[in-house]
C-alpha cells in the first residue's frame, strides 16, 4: 500500500518561517530550523512566490565566520590574522579565499561584502586575484 504525499505537505508555520527567515538566513540552514532539506526550502520559496534570486544570494555572518574558520585552519593560520584589516598578503589571501568560496556558490557581492564589513568592489577584486594566485 502506497502511502499518500500528506507528509510532504508544508505546514503553515513552515510558510512562516520561511518568510520570516527569507533574506536572512541561506537555505540549509531554514532547512535544519525546520527539518526539511536545502532544496526542499528553494523549491518551496518558489512555489509561494519568494524572490528565487534571493535564494542562493544571502549568507549569514555566522556562515561567513565558519567559513573563514575553515580556510584559516586549512592554511594553518589563526583567524585573527584573517579578521584583521591588514592589506598584507598573508591576511588578504585568507579573505579572498573565503570571498571565492561563497562567490562560486552563488552569494552576491554586495552580500558577502556587507558580513565580511567590506565594499562589493573591494570583494570583487579579492575574488579575481584569488582565482589569479599561484
Amino acid at each position: 500500500m502506497k502511502i499518500p504525499h500528506i507528509a510532504n505537505r508544508w505546514t503553515e508555520k513552515e510558510d512562516t518561517i520561511l518568510r520570516r527567515l527569507e533574506g536572512v538566513a541561506p537555505p540549509d540552514e531554514i532547512g535544519k530550523l525546520i527539518g526539511r532539506t536545502a532544496a526542499a526550502v528553494q523549491q518551496r520559496r518558489a512555489k509561494i512566490g519568494l524572490a528565487q534570486s534571493q535564494a542562493n544570494s544571502n549568507v549569514s555572518k555566522r556562515t561567513y565566520m565558519e567559513l573563514l574558520t575553515q580556510v584559516c585552519t586549512e592554511a594553518g593560520k589563526p583567524l585573527d590574522l584573517a579578521l584583521r584589516r591588514s592589506r598584507k598578503k598573508e591576511s588578504a589571501r585568507l579573505r579572498w579565499a573565503a570571498w571565492a568560496i561563497l562567490r562560486a556558490r552563488g552569494v552576491s557581492l554586495p552580500n558577502i561584502g556587507r558580513v565580511a564589513g567590506y565594499h562589493h568592489t573591494s570583494v570583487l577584486n579579492g575574488v579575481r586575484r584569488c582565482s589569479t594566485a599561484k
